[in-house]
């Protein structure tokens, strides 16, 4: 025996070795008697309801009902219940009570609503369609058979299959019973009601020429469709995955991050190339709440990467919202690190790109249905369309297309329902089938390339339709007899109890919706009138030009004003067939610059009633200068502009030059600086009217950022723009430099300077600031300096042509030269140079493009 075998041994001896475990086998079912009854006391006092699998909203549509029908009994004196047991025990003359019931259910929906005629207001019936009534007769028969006929069901359980109502106003014409006799009369209640019983609108698709024709026009007409940039894009992406599968609008919304994976998968014929992939999983709406699940139809996954027509590239609408919220575990910051990916490691061809786990919840596709629908509508009047097409005609459109591309069960499978619905429900009036040439063959052979748009929604659409009301007919409302008593009551409330009483935001709110009533059918009445004028026109061949407003702007100030404008530039980027690599950037861009920052116009509209994109401050919509000198930054430095180099124009009255442009007519101006004000803004839009009110001269100079400001403004905006540490380095005086002054110009501090300025530029009534009378007086005193182009030059010699009124001889030559010249370059976005003559670094703000006080002045 070995050492090593002597030591094993004596080891083992000094381990102790444990028992065997004793085997039990475990008890599956131990009920404890008192848990048992416990818990048997619990559902005995908690039964089963009905209602528990009812949705929601639905019951809260029973219930209302329900109180109209007791309301009825009431005043029919009889019992609101016993009359469904007479109805069940077959009894005609309770059939006759819910006849009547139905009959003023209908008559009774009516209400007020704001009209444009001088009455003010006009009784309409809500109720309008046969099918209503059947609805309602439906959901007032399922309620009563719960209420009623349920616990009769409980107490005499032997004739439970007697006491029932069943009614369904799917099945009118095959079922029996006292309830269904009641639906099979409602067509005649229809007729004599004037109810419809036809569908209010008619059944049409979307094709997906249309689909590009709504995310065209919401970008490349972003102004015209004003909302929030996180809003515009989900809008997108939503508009997009619906012309993909047609799934219910409800599916399309509020998207989350864990419904969305990204990834990259290696290139099946080239190895080295690597592809991205988006997977997107649609949740079918329109399921049983409460159901145990036995199979996966309530979703589905489908796969897509890059296409070239970046209006439908989902990846790229995917990719540059998550940068935007930064969303990558991996932590990308650009879009090209998903989009154009590097080689994957030998081996490998499937690479997830996962999310941060704080953001799964959150939603990638972030808007309301209230809000697609809004905006989807928005888009058909700015497209031009003759009517809405309903989000619908989406499904339709898709459903069309996946009819034959598809087997049978996997349409129904994509849409979510069954043969028979698509069959019934899923077919436009309109056939999109050439029916002709089945029938008659190469004898019938019609146009490929008219056939591919025949059956647009959008074909018949006029972008020239108007889009606005003037100002003027947005004053007329103000006229109406209850809107000056609204606003007289909202005064006198805001007086007795403040601004934020109750009552003041209900005198408010009524306000905002007459407004937007009146607004929207004075919108309508002039649309109607302008497709049937239009329409006689063309028809006999004569130009419509004339009827076409391209200057027409939205009198109202509005939300996401500059948001828009970069959109709508944006816009362009999406059309370029270079497929530009930059696109998912500059939506990123665009969504967090502005997706929670107010625009320059900022607030709601008045109640009369997102490598980078460029800064707001270069994209804003610029203020033009209608004499034909170029754009301006905002208006404030347009009125700077006017004051500085025409005010000698408004010494006599003179032409529009903008109206005779645009085809007006001439349009006479008086002599005063207001009146070309007051006209611009009416007739051109408040942007392009300079600010030439008398009394709002503001005579304050800061020569250190060249901004005129009152004498208040200007100590606020000195002691919050230049404080001591901006003198801390030495400067010279520029002013001093340009008149040959060069001693004692050297400023060392902040009180240095303000006796510099009283000193040498007779600055000492006010700390820092130069008091000017006028224009003239700035000009003479030299503080600033008008880089004048040689355009401008021409156009201000060229302006005096504008005054006379002749219509005839060598004056009107000459303006139909301006106004051709105008028409060619008064859209040129270049802006006037407001710097000292000697540009110097010492300019505290020498490398700022424009100096911007915060003030409202600015905009």
């Amino acid at each position: 025996m070995t050492l090593g075998q002597l030591l094993g041994d004596q080891c083992d001896k000094s381990k102790v070795v444990p028992e065997p475990a004793v085997f039990r086998r475990p008890r599956l079912r131990a009920f404890d008697p008192k848990a048992a009854l416990a818990t048997l006391q619990q559902y005995r006092e908690n039964p089963i309801e009905e209602v528990s699998y009812i949705d929601p909203e639905t019951q809260k549509r029973r219930d209302r009902l329900w109180r109209n029908w007791e309301e009825f009994a009431s005043s029919v004196e009889i019992h609101s219940e016993k009359v469904w047991i007479d109805l069940c025990l077959g009894s005609k003359d309770a059939q006759s009570y819910f006849q009547a019931f139905l009959k003023m259910y209908v008559e009774g929906s009516v209400t007020e609503r704001p009209c444009l005629g001088p009455e003010e207001y006009e009784v309409v019936r809500t109720i309008q369609s046969a099918t209503s009534a059947e609805d309602a007769w439906c959901i007032l028969v399922n309620e009563a058979d719960k209420r009623v006929m349920r616990p009769k069901r409980l107490a005499e359980p032997d004739r439970a299959a007697f006491w029932s109502l069943k009614f369904s106003s799917r099945h009118v014409g095959q079922g029996c019973g006292p309830a269904f006799e009641i639906g099979r009369w409602i067509p005649f209640l229809a007729d004599e009601l004037g109810l419809s019983k036809q569908q209010g609108f008619e059944k049409s698709e979307v094709t997906s020429e249309d689909v590009i024709c709504i995310l065209d026009t919401l970008w490349r007409r972003a102004v015209d469709i004003p909302c929030k940039p996180s809003t515009r894009l989900a809008f997108h992406c939503a508009t997009v995955l619906g012309g993909i599968g047609g799934w219910r609008p409800g599916s399309l919304v509020r998207i989350k991050y864990q419904d969305v994976s990204i990834a990259w998968i290696r290139d099946p014929k080239v190895p080295s190339k690597t592809w991205p992939l988006v997977y997107t999983t649609i949740h079918h709406v329109k399921q049983r709440r409460h159901r145990i699940e036995r199979d996966q139809r309530s979703r589905l996954r489908f796969p897509m990467s890059i296409v070239p027509h970046k209006l439908v590239c989902l990846l790229t609408l995917f990719t540059a919202r998550a940068i935007a919220d930064n969303a990558f575990e991996a932590g990308f910051d650009r879009c090209d690190q998903i989009l154009y990916p590097p080689p994957l490691e030998d081996g490998v061809d499937f690479v997830p790109l996962k999310w941060k786990t704080s953001i799964l919840d959150k939603q990638i596709v972030p808007i309301a249905y209230s809000s697609f629908r809004e905006i989807w509508n928005r888009v058909h009047l700015v497209a031009g369309s003759r009517d809405t097409k309903r989000p619908y005609s989406l499904r339709v459109g898709a459903g069309g297309r996946l009819d034959g591309s598809l087997t049978p069960a996997l349409r129904n499978f994509i849409l979510s329902h069954s043969t028979d619905v698509f069959e019934r429900s899923y077919q436009p009036v309109q056939i999109r089938e050439r029916l002709a040439e089945i029938a008659y063959g190469e004898r019938a052979k019609q146009d490929d390339d008219l056939w591919s748009i025949i059956s647009n929604a959008f074909l018949q659409r006029d972008p020239f339709a108007p889009l606005y009301l003037t100002q003027d007919e947005l004053d007329e409302f103000g006229n109406r007899r209850d809107v000056q008593n609204l606003r007289e009551r909202f005064k006198a409330a805001q007086v007795e109890k403040g601004m934020q009483c109750r009552e003041a935001k209900e005198i408010h709110a009524r306000l905002t919706y007459i407004y937007k009533c009146l607004e929207a059918l004075k919108l309508e009445e002039k649309r109607r009138a302008y497709f049937a004028e239009v329409d006689r026109l063309r028809a006999s061949g004569q130009p419509t030009t004339h009827l076409h407003d391209p200057s027409a702007t939205n009198p109202r100030r509005k939300v996401h004003k500059t948001s828009s404008a970069v959109a709508a530039k944006i816009s362009l980027l999406f059309t370029d067939k270079n497929l530009p690599k930059d696109l998912p950037d500059k939506l990123v861009a665009y969504v967090k610059n502005w997706s929670h920052e107010e625009d320059d116009e900022g607030g709601q509209e008045e109640e009369d009633l997102g490598s980078e994109v460029p800064d707001s401050t270069t994209e804003r919509e610029k203020s033009r200068c209608l004499f034909g000198c170029g754009a301006y930054y905002n208006r404030r430095v347009l009125t700077k502009h006017v004051r500085a180099r025409h005010m000698g124009v408004f010494e006599q009255p003179f032409l529009c030059p903008e109206c005779e442009r645009l085809g007006w007519g001439e349009c006479m101006i008086e002599a005063s600086p207001s009146a070309w004000s007051s006209h611009v803004q009416r007739k051109h839009g408040k942007r392009h009217a300079p600010d030439l009110r008398p009394g709002i001269w503001k005579p304050a100079c800061c020569m250190l950022c060249r901004e005129f400001f009152t004498r208040r403004g200007f100590t606020s905006h000195f002691n919050s723009r230049h404080p001591e540490s901006e003198f801390a380095k030495d400067f010279t005086c520029s002013v001093c430099l340009r008149h040959g002054r060069t001693e004692s110009i050297s400023i060392t501090s902040r009180d240095a300077w303000i006796a510099h300025v009283a000193e040498a530029h007779q600055g000492g009534e006010i700390c820092g600031a130069v008091l000017v009378k006028d224009e003239e007086d700035i000009v003479r005193r030299g503080l600033l300096e008008v880089k004048m182009r040689s355009k401008e030059g021409t156009n201000l010699k060229s302006l005096s042509h504008c005054r006379s009124s002749g219509s005839t001889g060598p004056e009107r030559q000459r303006k139909r030269r301006l106004n051709k010249y105008l028409g060619q370059e008064s859209e040129e976005l270049e802006a006037v140079e407001w710097t000292w003559k000697d540009e110097a670094a010492d300019d505290t703000h020498a490398e700022e493009e424009y100096w911007v006080t915060g003030r409202d002045s600015d905009d």
